[in-house]
């Protein structure tokens, strides 16, 4: 098995110049946006940067719910009850979300769309 093969440092480094810029059109729209792992709030849109060379390598864009809505969720993975409510909401809200961020991205010029990742397919994949 190979390694994770990183990008250059010059092309990780626009990567993440492309995820500041996100983060402040997200911002512009009236969305609560924040950087993955700087220490931020992670609620709204949490956008993170993949410094991988494969396919999902680059910047992804995800909604997080809000706490209360979280863990309920959370408790019903845990306790595998399907059939919980919440869990078609959080589903609805995550790919509505989805579908706004594209599309606000998209105005403001940026390259944005859903279902590029199989494992998740609500995540926003976003180039320049």
């Amino acid at each position: 098995m190979a390694g994770f093969e990183q990008v250059p440092e010059d092309e990780l480094a626009q990567r993440w110049e492309l995820a500041e810029r996100v983060v402040s059109e997200l911002r512009r729209a009236g969305l609560p946006s924040s950087l993955f792992g700087r220490g931020e709030p992670s609620i709204g849109a949490v956008v993170a940067v993949d410094s991988g060379i494969d396919t999902l390598g680059g910047v992804w864009v995800d909604w997080r719910v809000g706490a209360d809505l979280s863990a309920v969720i959370h408790e019903a993975v845990l306790s595998r009850r399907s059939d919980e409510p919440a869990l078609q909401h959080f589903g609805n809200i995550t790919q509505n979300m989805a579908r706004a961020i594209a599309a606000i991205l998209r105005s403001a010029g940026l390259r944005a769309d859903t279902g590029s990742n199989e494992e998740s397919p609500n995540s926003v994949s976003v180039e320049n």
